[in-house]
């Protein structure tokens, strides 16, 4: 084989590879996974970081603000989302809102959560708009 046939199949398989895993990221995230599979996600979604996946760093930093019993993964997956945020990502404004609402990585402020909850729902986020509407 050529170097480039091998080198197309070695990209080939990492793509498959870094699929997978973040499909067991996602069923993490979203509770799906037994925690027996919490610790092969978790270590999925740092090595996918690692390489530069261009979702894992927010579903670890999810993961760490939602599903961590430890505050200070907690208090660092806060500040990667509320930097995403700031950058103007809808999704993890209302991520951070809840965050705020539950006291999770942060001090509780239900004026801060509000606030973020209508930042995500003006964004077009109707998870957020169904929230804000019961709140």
């Amino acid at each position: 084989m050529t170097s480039v046939k091998i080198a197309s199949l070695l990209l080939f398989a990492s793509l498959l590879v870094a699929g997978a895993l973040s499909f067991q990221g996602i069923q993490l995230t979203m509770g799906y996974a037994s925690s027996s599979e919490a610790i092969f996600a978790r270590s999925s979604l740092q090595f996918l970081t690692m390489i530069g996946h261009y979702s894992a760093p927010h579903m670890l930093a999810s993961m760490k603000v939602f599903q961590s019993q430890n505050s200070e993964d907690r208090r660092e997956g806060f500040l990667y989302l509320e930097q995403e945020a700031k950058e103007g990502s809808c999704y993890s404004a209302g991520k951070i809102g809840w965050a705020y609402q539950k006291g999770l990585g942060v001090e509780p402020d239900i004026e801060k959560a509000i606030s973020l909850y209508k930042q995500a729902a003006e964004c077009g986020m109707t998870y957020w708009q169904i929230l804000l509407s019961h709140a």
